[in-house]
């Protein structure tokens, strides 16, 4: 006599599955909280927002005898700046059978068309962060090959020394673009991101001349990405124009750069290297440090220094739930995506988001779903058209070269 087993019941039995989704990365996005940076969507004009500015003059001044010849007249410095629009996309398709398929809880975990927009919400979010750090250039890592292959190893996160977490911003279903330069070079090609394992990229194909030292871009991103922290708290050495700027027109246009002894070496982070960020910050650049933003690994030298040294550190807690460290009352804070080995000194009256258009999904009056052709596929973008704006770069400050535990 035989028993009824789970094998003879199984095409039976229904599965159970928990209504929620586990997010399998980190949903963090620090410099998109207006509690970190300030919106202005009020003061675009077209497609560029300008910011007036008062630059430092000494004439026009004399001290004379009884008499004398009062000083001769001269105008003070003025220019404005030009921040142009930078414009950003996020978008997916679906079917309309799936959409049906999956209408209901019994049917799916989720409705896939409310699943597909949030999940790209998140996308964009963390890429808009990722942009925030960068230099406008898009540049997200360089080949680390001497022979390259369509299993590519990458180093250098944004394409910066001594960081070398390159496959930080890969991941599956990622389209790529393969240049030899920055700016100018030749065009590689393109390629497709089909896995991530550690430093290395499984490709769909290897675009034609790869070589080592080449720099991957998302597709189409070359140039155009907002102008984030590494490009825009600079002295001219990482972006020679900004916002219509050069060395010689403005050449006192430039933040706090404190590199270590030796620029491009590591050294232990100091009290003594915070403190001259600091003053240079306030006394030089007349600014007031209100964060200190790095990766997590430089918070944790951070911490790691004042234990040594008796510094006693508090956790303080920001509106909308932002955590840091304490450094004489300054949150000293951790986001995933800052570059390795240097911390960011903001003063958020220097900087600010200008935006031409909120997030929204796009609608320009066919609805946010748009059929592709004559076909049951339905396709939905997601968009901000907005920049990041340096109106007192001397206010801002990077402090490099910190070794990390």
């Amino acid at each position: 006599m035989a028993s009824l087993t789970l094998t003879d019941y199984d095409d039976i039995l229904k599965e159970f599955y928990l209504p929620l989704f586990e997010k399998q990365f980190v949903h963090q996005t620090v410099l998109m909280d207006d509690v970190i940076l300030k919106r202005d969507s009020e003061h675009i004009e077209g497609k560029f927002a300008y910011i007036p500015m008062e630059f430092e003059t000494w004439g026009g001044f004399n001290s004379i005898g009884e008499s004398g010849t009062i000083a001769t007249p001269e105008p003070s410095d003025y220019a404005r700046a030009q921040v142009a629009m930078a414009y950003h996309y996020a978008a997916f398709r679906l079917t309309g059978p799936v959409m049906e398929a999956s209408r209901s809880q019994s049917g799916a975990f989720a409705p896939s068309l409310n699943r597909e927009m949030t999940a790209k919400i998140n996308v964009f979010h963390r890429q808009i962060n990722r942009q925030m750090w960068n230099d406008g250039s898009g540049l997200l890592a360089l080949v680390d090959m001497g022979s390259p292959s369509t299993s590519l190893t990458v180093d250098a996160s944004y394409g910066i020394a001594n960081d070398d977490n390159g496959a930080l911003f890969f991941g599956p279903n990622m389209n790529i673009d393969v240049f030899s330069a920055k700016t100018g070079g030749s065009y590689r090609g393109d390629a497709r991101v089909t896995a991530v394992s550690g430093s290395t990229l499984t490709l769909d194909t290897l675009p034609s001349g790869t070589a080592d030292n080449d720099m991957i871009f998302l597709e189409g991103s070359r140039g155009n990405e907002m102008m984030g922290l590494y490009g825009g708290i600079d002295d001219y050495s990482v972006v020679t124009t900004q916002q219509g700027f050069t060395a010689t027109t403005q050449p006192d246009w430039i933040s706090q750069i404190h590199n270590g002894a030796s620029a491009g070496t590591a050294e232990p982070l100091t009290r003594t290297r915070i403190n001259k960020v600091l003053r240079d910050v306030n006394h030089t650049g007349g600014g007031d440090t209100k964060f200190i933003l790095g990766s997590p690994d430089v918070q944790l030298a951070y911490g790691d220094m004042a234990a040594r040294n008796g510094i006693q550190v508090n956790t303080i807690d920001l509106d909308n739930g932002w955590r840091g460290l304490s450094y004489n009352g300054i949150p000293w804070m951790a986001d995933k995506f800052a570059p390795e080995n240097r911390a960011a000194f903001i003063d958020p009256s220097a900087l600010r988001i200008y935006e031409m258009a909120r997030p929204q999904w796009l609608d320009r009056g066919t609805g946010v779903l748009k059929q592709v052709g004559r076909t049951d596929v339905y396709e939905a973008q997601y968009f901000w058209y907005a920049e990041m704006g340096y109106s007192a770069r001397r206010k801002l400050a990077w402090l490099n070269d910190i070794s990390v535990l």
